[in-house]
């Protein structure tokens, strides 16, 4: 069953295959993302283009829940600086976009684990000082030498469930004075190897909030 549903992912233009675990095996695992184009509010054009991260666990699919989102002027960015030759196919292109999203998603993956964290430990019945665990937060990735900040947010999915947004909305070489700069004020966890060394995180209903 999991075999034939990643090769259906493999062959589906807008579905990347990121990552698989315990390959032939009844704990057989995969995450791949669901590119799609994104409006914001009642605006008429499309300005995101976004990824729907697929997780089908053991426990179940989930997906709707993390969404990594371009800015369409990030997205010409990564184009405008990757050797052109990359991009020739859309064989090349599906391939290196998995290879750009998986770094994302990893550090994405960071950022929701310490609020997870954070909120583990959190004691105090003061709501507003809760809620400040759920404000924006900020870190970056830098993968294939380019720097990318992400922010994440909080909101619903169309189902009406929590979902985290991480919006990458500009993109730089990592040897810009800008990138230098906050590589050297902002200091980041170190992440970890898979996708699914953060699974404890994915399985419904494991979460806080």
């Amino acid at each position: 069953m999991i075999r034939r549903y990643a090769e259906h992912v493999k062959k589906t233009p807008h579905l990347l295959l990121l990552e698989q675990s315990k390959i032939e095996t009844q704990e057989w695992q995969i995450a791949y993302a669901d590119v799609t184009l994104i409006k914001k509010n009642d605006e008429e054009d499309y300005k995101y283009i976004g990824f729907d991260i697929h997780f089908n666990l053991i426990e179940g699919i989930i997906y709707k829940r993390i969404f990594i989102n371009f800015s369409f002027h990030a997205l010409i960015r990564v184009i405008e600086r990757c050797n052109i030759q990359e991009l020739s196919t859309p064989d090349k292109v599906k391939k290196f976009l998995s290879s750009m999203i998986k770094p994302i998603l990893l550090r994405c993956l960071s950022m929701y684990e310490d609020m997870y964290e954070e909120l583990s430990i959190y004691k105090s019945d003061d709501t507003i000082e809760k809620n400040k665990i759920f404000e924006k937060r900020e870190s970056y990735i830098i993968t294939n030498n380019l720097f990318m900040p992400i922010v994440m947010e909080i909101g619903k999915n169309p189902s009406g469930k929590i979902a985290f947004g991480f919006t990458i909305k500009t993109v730089m070489p990592d040897t810009y004075n800008g990138a230098k700069k906050t590589i050297k004020e902002k200091e980041r966890k170190h992440l970890k190897e898979k996708i699914f060394d953060y699974s404890y995180l994915l399985v419904p209903y494991a979460h806080l909030l």
